[in-house]
């Protein structure tokens, strides 16, 4: 009855569980170290090192080494083709988190669940590779946290024991830890800003800004560039187009950065086809060159405090979290901005994996507390108007019998739906708009849990009695008293058409919006004797459509003949606490109506996972 919490990184990972008495423990991996680079060294067809030693072999094998992965997940175009063959993201991400399970169960056995953390600037698709990732590895995921709640729990939650035997617990409950924090997460390659209120046992995220292509990573690049540059100048060659020298330049960069943040200068040597190049740089000279890195943290960091609705001086405490934070520009940077010293008192490195095993404890002792699944939708259950459209693929059988892409339907459709400024009569609600129209509104569909896909995996009840047992009557009820809700990070809408015919985005749920959330608008019909409505579900902050993710679509097929232009079509997004959004589509004046489940994993090809997990059980991960 092992748990978990995995916090994946760009350029570093860590595993933690939770120990006697409640305290998050760091587990060393099988090298020793608290942290594990999320390197992976392809050895040969079928074997692969993850780790410090990975990274080593790449100054000698870079053509073999796979790193950085986290920014592609989502994205199939890795850069990077190894011994012949092109390699996912997701296949990268999932032999790390082989390898951070195996070292786990060397030291606490079995390992029956985990958590695993995400960005809480990820997009959708992103949260669905992590998810495949997790599932490919062999890991049975028992949660998704976003990384700055899950800091913000392993800062907010403290427990130890007293004296006595008994349990003493530090929570916000006892008012003496700060009500509202601020957390700044700058990664390897990621970073997050969340505004975060604790009440009692509730955590709740007011607000989250970032930005998934700004790391760590970017200040080596920095430095990187800067030395490439000063060779040209010098010897009139650029290392850069050499592999091994690439990569020892690379190596070189991120030393100095390391170097800048405990001294004010460093020196450096650079190696290059017989020449060389050495020099000295000043803390001062590398933070004007990454100035302007710094000030987009800073940007989004206020934004989040606004969109917050609050300002600096209802903050009551900043944590910083993730290794870069450790770089005095930026510590200074936030000292100025927020009046605050920041607070480290978790090691920036460990923190988010503490929370996430802290909530992995929080899953599992609420697990027992969720009804029991209902039966899922069947396609017998639907009415014949009615098809539930993957995201992927749509395809629709049009009145003439010819298979048609979505392509093709959105041409014969035009955008299928329009912005209409006013409801017909009433307002909003679905309900409403049905009454006023004379028409039935579609029975709302069962409040089902999320179906377990590459989601979340049911926690066994019996290891859960056992691992709650192991924690004693006091810490379950403190555990189990914990409660976190978040907010949606992107905006969610549909695609509509202009009177001009331009394809917009019109939002349903705006970014930062509290979850659970129900919002419906209405929409109506583009053209005369419309046949279909392909209603999609996109996710962004752009008002143009080709700008934002789809991330799911539902159709309204086989309209009434004869309708007019502008015939009312309701849409009403349901978005659960936990990441599931449930889209319903309603032709009011015909009944006809479609509805989606969007969930984490849809977006990821099952097949393929199914058969990473199958190949991966055999691969050699060291």
């Amino acid at each position: 009855m092992n748990y978990i919490g995995i916090d994946l990184g760009t350029t570093f990972s860590a595993v933690a569980h939770l120990g006697p008495q409640g305290r998050p423990i760091t587990i060393p991996n099988a090298e020793g170290e608290l942290t594990t680079p999320s390197v992976v060294l392809f050895e040969s067809d079928d074997s692969a090192i993850v780790g410090r030693e990975g990274k080593r072999a790449a100054l000698a094998e870079p053509g073999n080494v796979a790193e950085d992965v986290k920014r592609y997940m989502g994205d199939e175009s890795y850069p990077k083709t190894i011994r012949g063959r092109t390699i996912s993201p997701i296949n990268v991400s999932a032999i790390i988190i082989k390898k951070l399970v195996q070292d786990a169960e060397a030291r606490l056995g079995p390992i029956d669940g985990a958590v695993i953390t995400v960005p809480a600037y990820f997009d959708e698709n992103r949260r669905q590779a992590t998810a495949a990732a997790a599932h490919s590895a062999g890991l049975e995921l028992i949660g998704i946290i976003n990384e700055p709640t899950a800091a913000a729990l392993a800062h907010a939650f403290r427990s130890y024991t007293t004296p006595e035997g008994g349990v003493t617990e530090i929570l916000h409950a006892d008012g003496q830890l700060p009500e509202i924090s601020v957390v700044y997460d700058l990664g390897g390659g990621t970073f997050d800003v969340t505004v975060l209120r604790a009440v009692g046992y509730d955590l709740a995220v007011l607000a989250t800004a970032g930005d998934v292509q700004l790391g760590g990573r970017d200040w080596d690049k920095r430095l990187y560039d800067h030395l490439a540059d000063m060779f040209i100048t010098e010897h009139g060659q650029d290392p850069r187009d050499d592999p091994l020298s690439r990569q020892q330049l690379e190596s070189t960069a991120e030393e100095m950065k390391k170097d800048l943040s405990r001294r004010d200068h460093t020196l450096f040597v650079v190696n290059h086809a017989g020449k060389t190049l050495r020099g000295k740089l000043t803390r001062s000279q590398f933070e004007e060159m990454t100035a302007d890195l710094l000030f987009r943290t800073e940007s989004r960091l206020s934004r989040a405090v606004r969109d917050a609705g609050i300002t600096w001086g209802d903050v009551d405490d900043v944590l910083a979290v993730g290794g870069s934070t450790r770089m005095p520009q930026v510590q200074a940077m936030l000292a100025r901005v927020t009046g605050m010293i920041p607070d480290v008192s978790i090691s920036p490195d460990e923190a988010v994996a503490h929370g996430a095993a802290i909530h992995a404890a929080v899953c599992v002792a609420n697990s027992g507390r969720a009804e029991a699944p209902q039966e899922e939708l069947r396609e017998d259950d639907v009415d014949e108007s009615v098809e539930i459209v993957p995201a992927a693929e749509v395809n629709v059988v049009s009145p003439a019998g010819e298979m048609e892409s979505a392509t093709e339907l959105g041409r014969l459709a035009e955008a299928a739906i329009a912005p209409q400024a006013e409801p017909p009569v009433g307002t909003s609600p679905l309900d409403e708009l049905a009454a006023a129209l004379k028409c039935e509104s579609p029975a709302p569909a069962p409040d089902q849990q999320a179906q377990r896909h590459f989601d979340t995996t049911a926690i066994d009840n019996e290891k859960r009695e056992e691992f709650l047992d192991w924690l004693g009557a006091e810490l379950t009820t403190l555990i189990g008293s914990i409660h976190t809700t978040s907010v949606n990070a992107h905006t969610l809408g549909v695609v509509a058409e202009t009177q001009s015919g331009r394809l917009v985005v019109s939002p349903l749920i705006a970014k930062n919006t509290p979850l659970p959330v129900r919002e419906t608008k209405c929409y109506a019909t583009v053209a005369d004797d419309q046949k279909h409505v392909l209603v999609r579900i996109v996710e962004g902050e752009s008002k143009t459509a080709e700008d934002c993710l789809l991330v799911g679509t539902c159709i309204i097929k086989s309209l009434p003949p004869g309708l007019p232009k502008g015939s009312p079509i309701v849409v009403t997004f349901n978005y659960d606490a936990g990441g599931r959004l449930h889209v319903q589509a309603v032709h009011l004046a015909s009944g006809s109506w479609a509805e989606t489940f969007i969930r984490r994993g849809d977006g990821v090809d099952a097949a393929r996972v199914h058969m990473n997990r199958e190949i991966l059980t055999k691969f050699k991960v060291s």
